[in-house]
């Protein structure tokens, strides 16, 4: 999905504007951390533990020699970011996704001023990329939940297997600890020490990057992605979701509708 190198590139950091194609991209990794911001369209982010989505308010930020893959379903516009261990410090994590203000958005979209062919002395490019490479550490460290994780272990593969078929129901934690054949104290410790969220947070998650999947169907109108996701009021999903996305349901489909690039 690269046509350059990016382990090779002579600059330090250097930011890529590239137009990617539905389908599933490799398995790959680097020696660079790496920013990934979709001015327009939603992406899938895999590691071998773990999915995000990216919508156009939401940033990733992976970490050197991880393994991942992004995965999408229409044509995404991507800007990434790369930079060299040496440059700037990593997260203590492998991959985290966040909400991102205007001024770290406008910064991602400036970055691919400063390409791989550029002077590793310029100034300007390694002030801008520090400024965003910290604003993005900011951004992460108060970043909630919003990974699906891929557990390893079979109860817990059941009790998420069972939480994504039954989002449009009305799910109790105790019927997810029982599809999982767990107690609910059980449940939650072992989702919490193996995935890092609870089983409410699991819940929640689910339903909302549901309703982010059904509010890109322009077929699908705001109130039937609420109920397939779960909530019986309009009212309580539509505060959940801005809480969750930054922005309404109906102006979330408006942004995806129009990309601003």
């Amino acid at each position: 999905m690269r046509a350059v190198s990016v382990d090779d590139a002579p600059a330090p950091a250097f930011g890529l504007a590239e137009r990617l194609t539905p389908g599933e991209g490799p398995w790959h990794q680097h020696r660079r951390h790496q920013l990934l911001y979709a001015a327009s369209g939603r992406l899938t982010l895999e590691l071998d533990d773990a999915a995000w989505t990216l919508p156009p308010q939401r940033a990733a930020w992976i970490r050197s020699n991880t393994l991942h893959r992004v995965c999408l379903t229409r044509p995404v516009e991507l800007r990434a970011v790369y930079l060299s261990p040496e440059f700037c410090p990593a997260l203590n994590t492998d991959a985290r996704v966040f909400a991102i203000d205007e001024l770290t958005r406008q910064l991602l979209l400036a970055s691919v001023r400063f390409g791989p062919a550029r002077d590793p002395d310029d100034p300007l490019a390694n002030d801008l990329l520090r400024t965003l490479a910290g604003l993005a550490h900011e951004h992460a460290a108060r970043a909630e939940p919003t990974r699906l994780p891929r557990p390893r272990d079979p109860q817990l593969a059941r009790a998420v297997a069972y939480t994504l078929n039954h989002l449009h129901e009305r799910i109790a934690v105790s019927e997810i600890a029982r599809a999982a054949g767990l107690s609910e104290r059980s449940l939650h410790r072992q989702l919490v020490a193996d995935c890092g969220l609870n089983p409410r947070q699991l819940l929640h998650t689910a339903r909302m990057l549901r309703a982010m999947e059904l509010l890109e169907d322009p077929t699908v109108s705001v109130g039937e992605a609420s109920l397939r996701a779960g909530f019986l009021s309009m009212g309580s999903f539509s505060l959940a979701f801005k809480a969750f996305a930054g922005l309404s349901p109906s102006d979330w489909r408006r942004r995806e509708e129009t990309p601003r690039r």
